[in-house]
């Protein structure tokens, strides 16, 4: 490729005093300027309920492959990719076949369809810029130092020349890392133990469900009622039940979809009628299908027609949840529901606090109670700062278990998300960051290698400017980070690189 006069001007003034490290390395190597470039950190997920990031591949050669299911050539590629998989296998570099689809389900349907060897990894929240704008499969490969060495397509026409640019990093004349690669099968890196739970937990209540086993959902929904089962998350097992079986307005689904599921939980009720689990999973629907009808936005932005419907279904879930309510048998879980419902129907202070009252009084584990009633306290919601700082101090100080500060740090957990859409802290709005982590200690003294724990603890002690503490969260994570913390994995790597210098 001839590079012209002007073209040289701007590479040029993008490599002056450092500014390659942030140029597209596409930029240059599109104009066949072959420079090393530093590898972006990634976490992406593997199949089987585990993580890796480029922090496991640290002092390793690492051979990132991108593909997706989405391109219809990829089946024809798969062979080359598999051929690198199987032949540094034993040696000690990281190789990291990423999926770029944005559901990672299709993602690991079409590696079992195609009998890749695992492990595979997705990557579309977790590969930074660095990864994208290339067609697939495309390659990166970095020595031991994290330097870029190879960029390109996958093929036959480059296999011979991609063999002995791998064989270069591995034999370049430094000591082998002598454990297993994290990438080796039986090595594919951390189970997050808590995540993989809850997707076994899902995964076998819809099993149950699509199989007409409503006797058995019965069954499965009072053992874990009745035991006071908890997840490794410390949320109630019996709660995944209604989530995992009811169609959440944040999926795409048509209202056909919706209505569909209602009759079968309509019917579910009138065969059952004494059965929680099936009015649970009705009121959780309509709940679900209000939300949908309404949208997220703000109420200004939402027609007359979505609030009619929105208010409707409501009051549809509503009776259904108290009706529950007054059963023998009832579920702790339908008065998170009712709270959450109080919300949405802008119930009056008092009638929301004696709810509460008579929520705490049926279990008082229930944390997730005090969560649902602070984010109603919300200046969105119609309360103020004042208000919610105050119900999390008095909530805190009436616990006598010893748990206080817990639910302190819980409730300050609730209601960041709405502080951060707002661009604030909580505590610059009235909570207490020492008493937020003195309660996230106590939760990390139960669960040291929670990720959930350690990645709310990192943002949380961010939006309160504790940079030590931080860091410390960050260290303890090792590179690692809950995807509903950090929803997007750049996000989570800008955060870690401003303390961890």
């Amino acid at each position: 490729m001839v590079i012209s006069g002007f073209q040289k001007l701007i590479i040029g003034a993008a490599l002056a005093g450092g500014g390659y490290y942030f140029t597209p390395p596409r930029v240059f190597w599109n104009y066949g300027i072959k420079v090393a470039y530093p590898m972006e950190g990634f976490i992406v997920d593997g199949s089987g309920g585990t993580q890796l990031s480029s922090s496991d591949c640290i002092g390793r050669p690492v051979l990132l492959v991108t593909w997706g299911a989405w391109c219809p050539h990829m089946p024809g590629n798969l062979p080359e990719i598999e051929k690198l998989k199987a032949r540094f296998a034993y040696s000690d570099i990281c190789v990291v076949p990423v999926s770029t689809d944005k559901d990672p389900q299709k993602a690991w349907e079409f590696a079992r369809a195609n009998n890749m060897a695992e492990p595979n990894y997705w990557g579309y929240k977790g590969l930074s810029d660095m990864y994208w704008g290339f067609g697939v499969p495309h390659m990166f490969l970095f020595d031991r130092k994290g330097m870029l060495r190879l960029e390109g397509a996958i093929g036959e026409n480059n296999h011979d020349e991609l063999m002995k640019a791998i064989i270069g990093v591995i034999e370049d004349g430094t000591p082998r890392n002598k454990s297993p690669s994290p990438t080796r099968p039986g090595q594919a890196g951390l189970v997050n133990e808590e995540r993989l739970e809850i997707k076994q937990l899902y995964a076998e209540n819809v099993r149950v469900f699509l199989t007409g086993g409503y006797d058995d959902l019965d069954a499965r929904a009072a053992f874990m009622r009745k035991g006071r089962e908890r997840t490794s998350l410390d949320g109630w097992k019996e709660s995944t039940v209604y989530d995992s079986i009811t169609i959440d307005d944040e999926v795409e689904a048509t209202d056909a979809q919706i209505e569909t599921r209602l009759r079968l939980f309509e019917t579910w009720v009138a065969t059952r009628p004494a059965s929680v689990t099936a009015r649970m999973a009705l009121g959780s629907q309509w709940f679900h299908y209000a939300w949908k009808a309404r949208g997220g936005g703000w109420a200004k932005d939402v027609s007359d027609e979505s609030h009619r419907r929105f208010r409707e279904r409501l009051e549809k879930a509503r009776v259904i949840f108290e009706e529950t309510a007054l059963m023998p048998e009832t579920s702790p879980v339908v008065f998170f529901s009712l709270l959450r419902l109080a919300r949405s129907q802008s119930w009056d202070a008092a009638k929301t606090d004696e709810l509460l009252k008579r929520a705490l009084a049926f279990e008082p584990d229930y944390i997730q109670y005090y969560e649902a009633r602070a984010t109603a306290l919300l200046p969105r919601w119609g309360g103020s700062d004042e208000e919610a700082a105050r119900f999390a101090a008095a909530s805190a100080d009436a616990r006598t278990d010893g748990r206080g500060d817990e639910v302190y740090a819980r409730i300050a957990w609730s209601l960041l998300w709405a502080y951060e859409s707002e661009k604030r802290s909580p505590f610059d709005a009235g909570l207490s960051w020492p008493r937020a982590r003195a309660g996230l200690v106590d939760i990390l003294d139960r669960r040291p290698q929670s990720i959930l724990w350690l990645s709310r603890g990192a943002k949380l002690a961010l939006a309160a400017g504790d940079k030590e503490t931080a860091r410390r969260m960050f260290t303890a994570l090792g590179g690692r980070a809950d995807h509903d913390v950090w929803p997007v994995y750049r996000d989570y790597w800008n955060a870690r690189a401003g303390v961890m210098k």
